[in-house]
């Protein structure tokens, strides 16, 4: 007999916006119960499939709101959407969100709920801080200079060719030669903010969150494997699982975020996860005007203004065509 060929499951909504997934498992009880019966939350943006979570247990922990399961998504409409839009999911106030569940069992038999709609709720932000940057090329040696002019403000990351040196502008490791460019990203003076960094290394398999920052959404900091930039990751009971392969005891692992009077905060958006061409639209809300407030990355490395690509607008241009790219901002908000 086909899963829940009498009765759908039902996406039930309450006041505070609880969903509960109520799955009718109509299967001759040939499946134990656990793991082999699961769930999987699908998201719609004006009727168009935007988002899907993995599939996994009913009470399996869910990243949204608080205690969220598979089976009871226990989250506000305004927490959904900051969801979607972390996961890189571009989302106005004028956008319906949809919400439906999916559940299968052993057999693979499967059946949807129905759909509960409501209004996408954007958070305004108070936040006035923005980005200063500084790029240079040409210096060798083991510690990079940065150009006059430019002076960290509430701490710093330093690139070299996109990649993040975790030990700032000392370069002894590996020394620079004149081929590199260099790249400088701090808060502007007028910020009352810190960036905040914590190493996490000798890991396997996942990455345990530092302690500082398993109380924050994982949408509101940014992942450094050895340098490299991690566009999404899951994080789950203070662990992070890597969107790629398992962490090696060899790598390297950063986490950076802001530590504001302010509240701000630093989140990254999807422009495109798999792009292939020649130029591409900002996320709603930002354009060449407002520059200071993200970062461009293409796959694992920051993109340098003018050498890597140029902005007019809320269009972007990349140097060298993408294909099948990642690309992707940082922004302060």
């Amino acid at each position: 007999m086909p899963c829940c060929s009498n009765k759908k499951p039902r996406v039930r909504l309450a006041r505070k916006a609880l969903f509960s997934a109520i799955p009718t498992w109509n299967d001759n009880d040939r499946c134990p119960v656990g793991t082999q019966r699961l769930l999987q939350w699908r998201f719609y943006k004006n009727k168009a499939l935007v988002f899907q979570t993995p599939f996994a247990a009913p009470e399996d922990a869910l990243a949204i709101g608080t205690g969220s399961t598979y089976l009871h998504l226990n989250a506000t409409n305004a927490q959904i959407t900051a969801y979607l839009i972390s996961q890189g999911v571009v989302l106005s106030n004028s956008d319906t969100v949809c919400v439906e569940v999916q559940i299968k069992n052993c057999q693979n038999e499967s059946a949807r709920s129905n759909k509960i709609c409501f209004a996408a709720e954007v958070a305004e932000s108070d936040c006035t801080c923005e980005f200063a940057t500084a790029f240079d090329s040409g210096q060798t040696g083991n510690t990079a200079t940065p150009p006059l002019g430019y002076a960290a403000n509430g701490g710093q990351l330093v690139f070299s060719n996109g990649l993040m040196n975790p030990e700032g502008e000392d370069f002894s490791a590996m020394p620079l030669d004149t081929g590199d460019n260099l790249a400088w990203v701090t808060l502007d003076e007028n910020c009352d903010a810190t960036i905040e960094m914590e190493e996490v290394t000798g890991q396997t398999g996942t990455v345990e969150v530092p302690a500082a920052f398993t109380g924050l959404p994982a949408s509101d900091y940014l992942v450094f494997r050895n340098g490299a930039a991690q566009r999404t990751f899951s994080v789950s009971a203070g662990n992070l699982t890597p969107n790629g392969p398992a962490s090696e005891s060899t790598d390297l692992w950063h986490f950076v975020r802001l530590q504001s009077a302010d509240s701000c905060k630093l989140s990254r958006l999807t422009i495109s996860a798999s792009g292939t061409g020649t130029t591409f639209m900002l996320p709603a809300g930002y354009s060449a005007a407002n520059q200071a407030k993200w970062l461009l990355f293409v796959n694992e490395l920051l993109q340098y203004p003018t050498l890597n690509y140029t902005v007019a607008g809320n269009q972007i241009t990349p140097a060298q065509a993408a294909a099948e790219d990642q690309i992707w901002v940082v922004v302060i908000h």
